[in-house]
């Protein structure tokens, strides 16, 4: 808050990273890395981001609020991180040199999940005794890349909704554990799976059962998703008729052609792991 000088700051975390960084614009804030004896190891002098006052979604008016995301360099030996603005320390966290410690204890590997929550647990401690606080991440291809599941956790296990996982044979998580500047992780110690994730949608028109004369058009519309492939169109979306067979395929097929008689119409999903009836809809064609 510019004008009370009040700072709510998220934990500090260590991540690998490769990208070359670009120093942060130069302004009246910085942020400071000093050593043990005090000494000073890094100086980023930086400009925050800042949201105007406007309206709120309730009454009254948002407070004028000003944003700090940096992406420094880590250097070694940092015992105390401290945010300073035009007006002195806006933020100081201290922390012992030493590195924290983590293990994942569950889920290590070798595990196949279904539908239930994975309850991931972990062991961690610290030398200098600093509070801990812990992120979780998952890979879905043998750590090549890893997405966050659950962030900024104070206790030793979360749970996690497979759901929100995308399917792989080849999964790992990893926990990360930051004392305030230094971070430890620990990765699975082996793969385990989480099954693919049945598409979901629903017809959308026609909106009920309906009639229709014989040479009359009619659209089919549906609305399906899968969490792994996102929402679905084209040739993985097919509109069958128990009397005529294949009608079309995409989340839209208009035609004119049914035989007369009462149709069946389902939508039928296909995700690369197999075929899923999603939806039906009853259309009855008559000659006039």
């Amino acid at each position: 808050d510019p004008l009370t000088g009040e700072v709510s700051m998220l934990p500090v975390f260590v991540i690998p990273s490769e990208a070359e960084l670009t120093p942060p614009e130069p302004g009246s804030y910085a942020v400071i890395l000093r050593g043990t004896g005090g000494e000073e190891l890094g100086r980023y002098p930086f400009v925050p981001g800042g949201m105007e006052e406007g309206p709120a979604p309730f009454e009254g008016h948002e407070k004028e609020a000003a944003y700090i995301a940096l992406l420094l360099p880590n250097i070694r030996d940092i015992a105390s991180l401290v945010v300073e603005g035009p007006g002195g320390i806006l933020y100081q966290v201290d922390a012992g040199i030493n590195l924290p410690a983590v293990q994942i204890t569950s889920p290590n590997g070798g595990e196949e999940f279904g539908e239930n929550p994975i309850m991931v647990t972990w062991t961690a401690s610290d030398p200098d005794g600093d509070p801990l606080i812990f992120n979780v991440e998952y890979s879905a291809d043998n750590g090549a890349s890893w997405e966050p599941v659950a962030l900024f956790l104070t206790d030793t296990q979360a749970t996690i909704d497979p759901m929100n996982l995308p399917a792989s044979d080849m999964g790992l998580l990893r926990v990360s554990a930051s004392d305030g500047i230094h971070t430890a992780s620990d990765t699975s110690d082996g793969l385990f799976f989480i099954p693919n994730h049945l598409p979901a949608g629903e017809i959308i028109a026609p909106t009920a059962d309906t009639t229709i004369a014989s040479d009359q058009t009619v659209t089919f519309q549906g609305q399906v998703y899968d969490y792994d492939l996102g929402a679905l169109d084209g040739d993985n979306l097919q509109w069958w008729s128990d009397r005529d067979g294949l009608l079309g395929n995409g989340a839209v097929f208009v035609t004119a052609s049914l035989s007369q008689g009462l149709h069946e119409i389902n939508l039928v999903a296909h995700d690369g792991q197999g075929e899923y009836l999603i939806d039906q809809v009853i259309v009855t064609v008559v000659s006039t």
